[in-house]
């Protein structure tokens, strides 16, 4: 039986301090080994003068040289022409003596002439009496993290230009929208008065054809003499002031509608906490004798309070369901109804009729000046853009559903709250040059 290695004394479980130890000479070379063959890094060292004294793997796969290509050289083949041009090499070295550090990015040249990218420090190796042998260069190819950054830095620069691009586009087109609004004010101001006036007269014309009929009644012309007369009369005349009367009041209406247009984008609004609810019943009591002409019926849903200008909201709610009651379709009972559809954190308000519906043609020009839905018999083709241009001040959005034959919902969505958070009582004007 074989005798038993005794114990050291002490704990018996503990390692000899020398055990799995590498002697000083192993760790130098594995030291060596891991340098020669890393190969995401060029890692190699200078002598004082700045020639390549020593190279790895890596070395040769960023730069492109074969060692027996390069040690012995100077370190200056690494860079741009400019860059040797202006000394800057040395002015590396220099650093890295003074400072015993020096680390830099920018262009550097391989073998066959392509630059690259790259992340430098070189360090200086001073020996145990302080005596400079060389430095100690690293280098890392990082082409494609600049690029990355370069690219980024492109698409920075052309997103701001857009923006501004896109800024003075808003303002130049607000500016012309501002200028329009003053024209079209102007304009229908100014029309107002002959409008008036030919109202006046046309309605002179009116009470001076029946006090005609009347004279001529009292003066008992002969009977060929007073049916000619009277045929004027009741016939051309009569019929050409109805249609001159006729055409002030259109012309009256249109007039009228752009002045409210243009009012839209001029009044100073308030935003408030509106209770529609409350808005929308006052709205259909008002609207009550319109809606039983019509024979329809109006159904009010749950209605959440919004943030906007009370007056506008009224305005809103006012022009929608007078354009649902406009445009139901005289074949069946008229439906309307007044609600509110979530999707996520969006709450959009609609007013939806059994009507005749709007073709998909049409639409899309909806909610422009001038803009007639199909079998509507008066307005003036003002009442959706009013609508549009107040939701569009109050940074909301209004868009429609419809079939024909079928009928139409109109929505809008307004903003959650006010801007920047702010409680009630904050005024929003409208554009200034």
């Amino acid at each position: 039986m074989p005798r038993k290695t005794p114990e050291p004394p002490g704990d018996p479980g503990a390692r000899r301090p020398d055990a799995g130890a590498v002697p000083f000479d192993r760790n130098d070379e594995i030291f060596r080994l891991l340098v020669v063959n890393t190969k995401d890094y060029a890692i190699f060292m200078l002598d004082p003068q700045g020639r390549v004294a020593t190279w790895n793997e890596g070395a040769q796969r960023i730069k492109g040289y074969r060692s027996d290509e390069v040690v012995g050289r100077h370190f200056s083949i690494f860079y741009t022409p400019e860059a040797v041009q202006s000394g800057w090499p040395e002015q590396e070295l220099e650093y890295a003596t003074r400072e015993g550090r020096f680390e830099d990015e920018g262009w550097r040249v391989r073998r066959d002439g392509t630059r690259f990218w790259a992340n430098v420090v070189i360090t200086a190796v001073h020996d145990e009496a302080g005596t400079l042998r060389g430095f100690g260069k690293v280098t890392r190819d990082i082409t494609e993290r600049k690029q990355h950054e370069i690219e980024v830095q492109q698409l920075t620069v052309e997103l701001a230009k857009r923006a501004a691009d896109l800024d003075a586009a808003n303002r130049e087109l607000l500016q012309k929208s501002a200028e329009n609004e003053r024209f079209v004010y102007a304009v229908s101001h100014d029309l107002r008065s002959p409008l008036v006036n030919l109202q006046g007269f046309s309605r002179e014309l009116h009470v001076g054809l029946d006090e005609l009929r009347r004279c001529l009644d009292e003066a008992a012309l002969p009977g060929d003499l007073s049916d000619r007369t009277t045929a004027v009369l009741d016939g051309h005349i009569t019929e050409s002031v109805g249609y001159i009367r006729h055409a002030v009041a259109h012309l009256s209406s249109i007039v009228e509608g752009l002045l409210r247009l243009s009012r839209v984008g001029r009044v100073e609004y308030r935003w408030d906490r509106v209770d529609m609810q409350a808005m929308v019943t006052q709205i259909v009591a008002a609207k009550h004798a319109e809606v039983t002409e019509k024979g329809a019926h109006v159904q009010i849903g749950t209605l959440p309070p919004a943030w906007g200008d009370r007056d506008a909201m009224a305005q809103i709610f006012a022009n929608l369901i007078g354009n649902a009651v406009q445009n139901l379709d005289p074949q069946r009972p008229g439906q309307i109804e007044v609600g509110v559809r979530q999707d996520g954190r969006t709450v959009a308000y609609f007013v939806r009729d059994n009507g005749v519906g709007i073709p998909d043609e049409q639409q899309r020009r909806l909610f422009q000046s001038y803009q007639m839905q199909p079998g509507r018999a008066r307005g003036e083709g003002m009442g959706l853009a009013i609508v549009k241009r107040i939701i569009d001040r109050h940074a909301g959005r209004v868009w429609v559903e419809s079939t024909p034959g079928h009928g139409s919902t109109f929505f809008f969505a307004l903003a959650s709250e006010p801007p920047g958070g702010v409680g009630p009582g904050l005024i929003f004007r409208p554009f200034r040059e």
